[in-house]
């Protein structure tokens, strides 16, 4: 038996994730969002809004449950936020709270309750953190999104050095997933070019249909999930090793 922990499961990747890993009879997903509409034996939901981290800290525990007949286990921190495009000293300054809170803050705090439900679990324990390619190409208007994705890789390295130091035996791993036809990517095109001077290019992978669907890429990361002993680094990009 497999257990996933999903966050972002109520749509875009982390929907396509769960309505894809629930047709195995063998999976169990707990999905992590602020809303649901999903029913399914094989699924379960958790309502945590990552824009209050105090809430999350309360319900944190609760979350990761015991599994004496489980194989494996995963946790993957999908739920992303890119906050309103503007340039640094044109922004709200409880923006970038809630970009830290739902890409940084959240994930970091999950991970921390995972590690320390799941150390002594004797299955595959595996971490998996869902990064961007604005985690290292800084585009203007993104200041938030990615200092936050680039922390989240960070972090990432740290979890898989101090798992090696402890000998807790996860697998930790942060991904790109590619550029994906999201909610995220609608409030790209629509920005002002005035914000975002990378508009266009933005606008050109939607009108060339160079988009991956949240469901291509959720087929992506699954089959990545299936083959990480081929990848020894932490950080991957899903486009360099040949899924896209």
């Amino acid at each position: 038996m497999n257990k996933y922990y999903i966050t972002g499961s109520s749509s875009g990747l982390g929907r396509a994730l769960v309505d894809i890993l629930i047709l195995n009879e063998n999976n169990r997903i707990t999905g992590i969002s602020r809303s649901n509409d999903l029913e399914h034996p094989c699924f379960t939901h958790c309502s945590i809004d990552f824009f209050n981290p105090q809430e999350l800290v309360r319900q944190v525990d609760s979350i990761f449950e015991d599994l004496e007949d489980f194989d494996h286990v995963y946790l993957i921190n999908n739920a992303g936020y890119l906050g309103p495009i503007k340039y640094l000293g044109e922004m709200k300054d409880e923006e970038f709270e809630r970009i830290y809170h739902v890409n940084l803050v959240a994930p970091a705090i999950l991970s921390n309750a995972f590690i320390r439900k799941y150390k002594h679990f004797k299955g595959e324990k595996l971490l998996l953190n869902i990064s961007s390619g604005a985690s290292t190409k800084p585009y203007d208007g993104w200041a938030g999104y990615c200092s936050s994705k680039a922390a989240l890789e960070m972090l990432s390295k740290v979890v898989a050095m101090e798992n090696e130091l402890r000998g807790y035996d996860f697998k930790v791993l942060s991904l790109a997933p590619g550029v994906i036809d999201t909610d995220m990517q609608q409030q790209v095109r629509n920005t002002s070019p005035s914000d975002f001077s990378n508009k266009e290019r933005f606008v050109r992978l939607k009108d060339e249909n160079k988009l991956l669907s949240p469901e291509q890429a959720a087929q992506n990361i699954i089959r990545f999930l299936g083959n990480t002993d081929l990848h020894q680094e932490v950080v991957q990009d899903i486009r360099k090793i040949g899924y896209v």
